[in-house]
C-alpha cells in the first residue's frame, strides 16, 4: 500500500517492504529523529536509493528513508511531489501528473548511462527545410498572360482616366535646386540609368523653370536606385489628406470572404501618368557635360538645340558655327 501524504516532508518505506522487494539498504548517514502518526518519534538512520516505484503507470526512482511502518508500504512525501511538479487535487480528490513534453537536454555521459540501464533511444535529424523558388514563368497563369507580368515596365503607361496631378499653395512659383556633387563612379551609373528611362520614353528632356536635384540610393542587393529629391516642391504642394478606414469597417466589409487577391506592381511609380500641366513640375537636374541638364517626366527638336552644345565638348575637333547653330 502506498500512502500519499503531503504532510510529510520526506519519502519513507518499511522494513518488510524492503525486504521483499530486495533493494539495497545502506546507510543515511546521519540520525533523523522522524514523528510519526501516534505522536510518536522513531529514529531513522537508514535509506533505500532509487527504489523504483511506479505510480499512473509511469516509474519513478525515489529514495525512501526506511521506518518500522505497520499497515503502509511506502509513503510518499513533499520530496517526491516537489521533484515531479505533482499537484493535489482535494476538491476532487485526485494527483494531477504534469504532462512532460519539453524536451530534457542531458549530457552524454548520462545518456550513455540511461543506455546502459535499457533505455530507449531514438535518433532525431533536425534540417531546414529549404522551398525552390518558383519561377515566375513556370505558373500556368503567367504563361497565359504573359503581356500582364514584363520582366521590365517597356514604356509609358496607356492614357487612363485618373492622372497624376500637382496642385500647388497659393502664390508658389517655380523652384530650382542645383545638382547634387557625385563621384565619378556615381555618374557612370547615374548616366546609365538615364539613358535607360530615356529609351523607354519615361523621362525626356526639358527646359523648365522647376528642377530638383537626383541621388543615388543603395539597394538591398547591392545596386543603386536614381531617387529625385522633390522635397523643395512637396514644400509648395497642396497635400492629399484623408483619413485611414477604420479596421472595424474593413473587417465587417470582409465578412464571409474567403477569397483574397494581392495586386504588386512592378515599377509602380511608372505606372501612371503625370497631368499634361503638372509635367514641367516633375523636372529634375543632372551634373553632365555634354549631355542635357534637365529632364522631364513624360521638346520637339530638342536634340537639334543641344547639339552644338554637345561638340562643344569634343576635344581636337574644331567648332564652325553653321546653319544648324542659328
Amino acid at each position: 500500500m502506498i500512502l500519499f501524504d503531503s504532510g510529510a516532508s520526506h519519502s519513507f518505506i518499511s522494513y518488510a517492504c524492503a525486504a521483499v522487494l530486495g533493494v539495497p539498504v545502506c546507510d543515511l548517514g546521519l540520525r533523523l529523529l522522524v514523528s510519526t502518526r501516534a505522536s510518536a518519534s522513531v529514529i531513522a538512520s537508514e535509506l533505500c536509493v532509487g527504489c523504483p516505484v511506479v505510480v499512473n503507470e509511469k516509474k519513478y526512482k525515489v529514495n525512501l528513508i526506511c521506518l518500522p511502518l505497520v499497515d503502509i508500504d511506502i509513503i510518499l512525501g513533499m520530496d517526491w511531489f516537489s521533484a515531479n511538479h505533482i499537484l493535489i487535487d482535494c476538491a476532487n480528490r485526485r494527483l494531477i501528473f504534469s504532462q512532460e513534453e519539453d524536451e530534457l537536454l542531458i549530457s552524454a555521459g548520462q545518456a550513455e548511462s540511461l543506455l546502459r540501464d535499457g533505455a530507449e533511444c531514438c535518433l532525431l535529424l533536425a534540417a531546414m527545410s529549404v522551398e525552390t523558388e518558383r519561377v515566375l514563368a513556370d505558373i500556368d497563369v503567367v504563361r497565359e498572360y504573359a503581356e500582364v507580368f514584363p520582366d521590365e515596365v517597356p514604356g509609358l503607361p496607356p492614357v487612363r482616366e485618373m492622372e497624376f496631378s500637382i496642385d500647388l499653395v497659393p502664390g508658389a512659383g517655380p523652384v530650382s535646386v542645383a545638382p547634387y556633387r557625385m563621384a565619378p563612379a556615381e555618374l557612370v551609373e547615374l548616366k546609365g540609368q538615364l539613358e535607360d528611362l530615356l529609351e523607354k520614353q519615361l523621362v525626356q528632356p526639358s527646359v523648365s523653370r522647376w528642377g530638383a536635384p537626383v541621388l543615388l540610393v543603395k539597394k538591398k542587393d547591392g545596386g543603386s536606385r536614381m531617387c529625385v529629391d522633390y522635397r523643395q516642391l512637396n514644400k509648395l504642394t497642396i497635400k492629399n489628406k484623408y483619413p485611414l478606414p477604420r479596421i472595424d469597417d474593413l473587417m465587417d466589409q470582409l465578412r464571409g470572404a474567403s477569397v483574397f487577391s494581392k495586386i504588386n506592381l512592378r515599377s509602380g511609380y511608372h505606372q501612371i501618368r503625370v497631368k499634361e500641366g503638372d509635367i514641367p513640375k516633375t523636372a529634375f537636374r543632372t551634373s553632365f557635360v555634354g549631355l542635357a541638364g534637365y529632364y522631364r517626366r513624360f521638346i520637339e527638336g530638342f536634340s537639334k538645340i543641344v547639339a552644338p552644345l554637345t561638340q562643344l565638348t569634343r576635344k581636337e575637333q574644331p567648332f564652325i558655327w553653321t546653319d544648324a547653330c542659328e
